[in-house]
This record gives C-alpha cells, sequence and structure tokens, in this order.
C-alpha cells in the first residue's frame, strides 16, 4: 500500500467516524442529504435614468472567492430577466450575484442576497422545501 492510499485510507475513515461523507453528483443526480427548492429568479436593470438595459448578464458568483460559477440570464430588450429551476443548496448565509452588461459603457453591480430574503412555499417537511421567488431589481451606473 502506497503512502497516498494509505493516507487516504486513514483520512477516510477519521471523517466517516466523524460523520462525514462525500458524494459525486451526476448531471441531473442527486445529492443525498441536501435541502432543494424550485426557484424563480427574476427582476429587471435599468440605467440611472430609469431606461431598461438589454443584454446584461445575470452571473452567480462563487460566494467564497466571489469569482465566476454560472450565467443564469441574460436581461431581454425591456430590461427583464428571469430563471426557473431546481436550486440546491447547503444552508449558504448569502448569494452573490453579479449583473454585468454586454455594453462597456456600464460598469459591473454585485449584489450580495442574504438567504433569510428567501421564503419558501409548499414544502413536503423533508429535503423539499418548496417553491421560491427571488426578485432583484438594479440600477447599472455608467463607467466614469
Amino acid at each position: 500500500m502506497g503512502i497516498r492510499r494509505f493516507f487516504n485510507y486513514i483520512l477516510t475513515s477519521i471523517l466517516g467516524f466523524l460523520g462525514f461523507s462525500c458524494t459525486i453528483i451526476n448531471e441531473g443526480g442527486e445529492e443525498y442529504g441536501c435541502p432543494y427548492a424550485d426557484y424563480e429568479l427574476m427582476g429587471t436593470v435599468q440605467d440611472e435614468e430609469g431606461k431598461p438595459i438589454a443584454d446584461v448578464d445575470v452571473t452567480e458568483l462563487d460566494t467564497i472567492f466571489g469569482l465566476p460559477d454560472e450565467i443564469l440570464a441574460t436581461t431581454n430588450k425591456h430590461g427583464q430577466y428571469n430563471k426557473r429551476g431546481e436550486w440546491r443548496y447547503h444552508f449558504a448565509s448569502k448569494y452573490h450575484f453579479q449583473f454585468n452588461s454586454k455594453d462597456t459603457q456600464y460598469a459591473p453591480l454585485d449584489t450580495i442576497i442574504p438567504t433569510n430574503r428567501f421564503h419558501f412555499s409548499g414544502g413536503d417537511g423533508d429535503w423539499y422545501d418548496g417553491r421560491m421567488t427571488i426578485k432583484v431589481d438594479v440600477v447599472l451606473k455608467k463607467k466614469e
């Protein structure tokens, strides 16, 4: 048994004893022990004069490092965006979004939303917390 394999065996044994486990999640698969909800992320993006801004990417940022994770939606010609899906979460205390216009005259805007703003309805009392709507309206400022 190599040193690396021995170390992995010891580490796995210790973590298993403490109640930790790990899983591999395939696309569309489920992670055991992870609460989830159906969500709708929606809102509008406007400039400082109240005019809608089209082609703004709404990106979820990694809550630890603030790096782009996934583009969730892009605004239409009315400045509106909408994304529906199933959300698996790990009791994070906040979610970090960035609004970045493809029109380079606007500065990107980072928005942090505390999860205590999320209201679930229709949960089953088990892992399914129900449905929630996250509404975020933002104003992008022109670069100076």
